[in-house]
């Protein structure tokens, strides 16, 4: 319908699904043109398929890549071999392993063997004195420095 209310008479054309003009729904005016048949067939295209054509297969895989164990710092990778060596260490044994490898009575890798641990407990069978204080106080970067770990040994004391 036109905005003035006009109905014009327009002859439609009607197409099947491959886009082709149907010939019976054609006046024969229209069917015998060649030319008027020539710029249908020109204007019109195919419709693509319906269905999406299958995907193209993929590649195949490159092959698994070997087992690879996450590198580790050294010091984790000791931990874990000690562990399993001995099994399961408690914070106890490791900070005691820790102030006997300070002191030089084992080796900074490898176990600890019995004559260290008893060179170890014969240090403390009996109460430090202050100059023993102050040297172990000096081997830990986090503990109090020296001069104030003999006043604390003297405040506690």
């Amino acid at each position: 319908m036109c905005p003035t209310g006009v109905l014009y008479d327009v002859p439609m054309v009607v197409l099947d699904l491959d886009g082709r003009p149907l010939a019976h729904s054609l006046p024969s005016s229209v069917t015998d043109n060649a030319a008027l048949r020539a710029f249908l067939t020109s204007c019109s295209r195919p419709l693509p398929p319906a269905l999406h054509p299958p995907p193209l297969p993929l590649p195949p895989l490159a092959a698994k890549a070997v087992e690879v164990v996450p590198k580790r710092s050294e010091r984790i990778a000791a931990k874990m071999a000690l562990e399993a060596l001995e099994g399961p260490i408690h914070a106890v044994s490791r900070a005691q392993r820790n102030l006997m490898r300070k002191l030089g009575l084992v080796p900074e890798r490898g176990p600890v063997m019995a004559e260290a641990v008893a060179a170890y407990n014969a240090l403390f069978s009996k109460p430090l004195s202050q100059e023993h204080i102050i040297a172990l106080s000096s081997l830990f970067s986090s503990s109090l420095p020296p001069a104030k770990a003999a006043k604390a040994l003297v405040v506690c004391g």
